[in-house]
């Protein structure tokens, strides 16, 4: 278990901290997703978890071994960084092998090691590829590749799925749901691919001016965030209501409903309707909306 406990970060040159009286307990098998606007903590507290940076304040411990004294006792973290290091004169297999090397894979445990990860991320036509010629999207997900080789209990990933194509992307997604539903590490994911990483957070934590704001299961979240529902609408013109709307594509009109009871949306789609729509529809809010909701309040 990896135990955040009052974490404040001030870096030297700022005036504000980057992370105040952070709290988080995150447990074996479940993937977090830190989210939120830019500048709000995220890359800080990642880089506080692996141990490239201390905090100011309070305590980070691993199955309770503090981050900064771990020694020879550090569990071992497969790290993706935001941005991408230099590797003079190394292929991705070069990489992928290093890091298995020094998590004491050796012979054939290693080529296995290597051939899982690279069919898992379906590298096998770049993994021969000098880093330095890779793309910023082969790179990264030869990185995620190296990250996930050794199989750790922990995985911290900030912004694993920049710059990937679609099709590396939907790889990337697949690979980490199998990955964590077969090894069952702590997963620490920060992305703004919210609506596509979706499907593999359990948990979401959301950061804002380097404060949690929210913590909870998706599902959770959704019942305790108003706006609860997002109701879409199709009019040639902006609907005449209360509620503050959005136009979202030509022609297509989105507002968010704070009420949760069946007789207030009713009315709400009734007074659409009486407005000239064309078509209405209603959903539960996805965690892509939520943050963005959440974003929304701090302006």
């Amino acid at each position: 278990m990896v135990a955040v406990e009052d974490v404040w970060k001030q870096y030297i040159r700022s005036r504000e901290p980057a992370l105040k009286a952070i709290n988080l307990e995150l447990r074996g098998g479940h993937c977090y997703g830190l989210l939120g606007p830019n500048g709000s903590g995220k890359t800080t507290l990642s880089r506080l978890l692996v141990g490239l940076l201390r905090p100011t304040r309070g305590s980070i411990t691993i199955n309770g071994i503090t981050v900064d004294n771990a020694g020879k006792n550090a569990v071992p973290i497969g790290y993706v960084p935001q941005t991408i290091p230099y590797f003079p004169g190394l292929t991705g297999r070069d990489l992928i092998e290093f890091a298995l090397v020094t998590q004491g894979y050796w012979g054939q445990t290693l080529r296995k090691a290597r051939e899982e990860v690279v069919e898992l991320l379906g590298i096998g036509e770049i993994e021969k590829k000098l880093i330095w010629y890779m793309s910023g999207g082969q790179a990264r997900i030869t990185l995620v590749a190296t990250a996930l080789s050794f199989k750790p209990p922990i995985l911290v990933l900030d912004e694993p799925s920049a710059g990937l194509d679609v099709t590396n992307r939907h790889k990337l997604w697949s690979a980490l749901e199998a990955f964590k539903k077969r090894y069952k590490p702590t997963i620490l994911l920060v992305t703004h691919d919210i609506r596509e990483a979706e499907p593999v957070i359990d948990q979401a934590i959301i950061l804002r001016k380097g404060q949690v704001v929210s913590q909870g299961a998706i599902a959770e979240l959704r019942r305790n965030h108003s706006p609860l529902l997002i109701c879409t609408v199709i009019a040639d013109q902006q609907p005449h209501s209360n509620d503050e709307w959005r136009q979202v594509s030509p022609g297509h009109y989105q507002t968010l409903i704070a009420e949760n009871s069946v007789s207030s949306v009713l009315k709400e789609l009734d007074s659409f309707i009486k407005a000239g729509a064309a078509e209405v529809s209603i959903r539960a809010a996805s965690l892509e909306e939520i943050v963005f909701a959440e974003e929304s309040a701090s302006i």
